[in-house]
């Protein structure tokens, strides 16, 4: 079997926060991927946290974007 780079510890390390960067930014490239049954149910834990502050910040924009909104048109009115 021939390996990209020798399995060292600082490699499985990096390898693990290249996966959850990956998958936290939804991108999904492919080329490193949960292969046992334990890593898929981190994996799929790691990428909760994500969507709950997409939705957070997502709502916080809409907000301001409104009040900003209702504020230039009573200042027109």
């Amino acid at each position: 079997l021939i390996s990209r780079y020798e399995e060292t510890i600082c490699n499985l390390i990096l390898d693990g926060f290249w996966l959850a960067f990956i998958t936290l930014t939804t991108l999904g490239y492919g080329d490193v991927y949960p292969r046992s049954f334990e890593a898929r149910i981190a994996a799929g834990f790691s990428s909760m946290p994500t969507t709950t502050i997409f939705i957070k910040y997502t709502t916080l924009i809409q907000n301001k974007w409104k009040r900003n909104r209702s504020i230039r048109y009573a200042i027109s009115s």
